[in-house]
């Protein structure tokens, strides 16, 4: 669906492109213009295609931001359910606290020695969520994780020699909040 539509703006572009073309070369063949008249009319074209333009980016732009792969703003507001320290070293990861289905989960991760990236994978594969694991700074990942089963945590950033081997395994029960697993 997405392509047809694709290839419709493109043929749509590409027609209008080769009427401006017709219509420069009609213009072409009656000679020379004065250049007061054609330095009005340039300024004016100038202009309009400026704001053209400019409106047809904030179109794509607003059309193309619900589709942006980062986490929903509204699920990272208000308290979480589970807190989860997390801390990266080379070339492992301590994660202190249970993680259970059914209610958001606060990552606060943060790095023992260099730089890391917690990247968490679901039992599918797909990238749940990322933050930067820096020395001395804790950041925040707020998810809510609704499929039990065991996700992956590997380090996205390079750390060293040991980096491939940077991984473990995050067992995620079908705990709702507030129970203990």
């Amino acid at each position: 669906m997405i392509t047809y539509l694709a290839l419709g703006i493109f043929l749509a572009g590409a027609l209008a492109l080769g009427c401006v073309f017709v219509v420069v070369s009609q213009v072409a063949r009656r000679g020379p213009t004065p250049y007061p008249e054609v330095a009005g009319r340039a300024y004016r074209l100038r202009l309009f295609w400026f704001f053209a333009l400019g409106g047809i980016l904030a179109a794509v732009f607003l059309t193309a931001l619900p589709y942006v792969p980062y986490a929903n703003y509204r699920l990272a507001s208000g308290p979480a359910a589970m807190h989860v320290n997390v801390a990266g070293s080379q070339y492992s990861w301590r994660l202190d606290g249970t993680v259970g289905t059914g209610g958001k989960v606060d990552f606060a991760v943060t790095s023992l020695d260099v730089n890391h990236d917690f990247g968490l994978y679901d039992p599918s594969g797909h990238l749940v969520g990322q933050v930067q694991a820096m020395p001395g700074y804790t950041n925040h990942l707020v998810l809510q994780l609704s499929e039990p089963g065991d996700y992956t945590v590997r380090c996205l950033e390079y750390c060293g020699p040991g980096h491939s081997s940077m991984f473990m395994a995050l067992h995620v029960s079908t705990c709702k909040t507030g129970c203990c697993c």
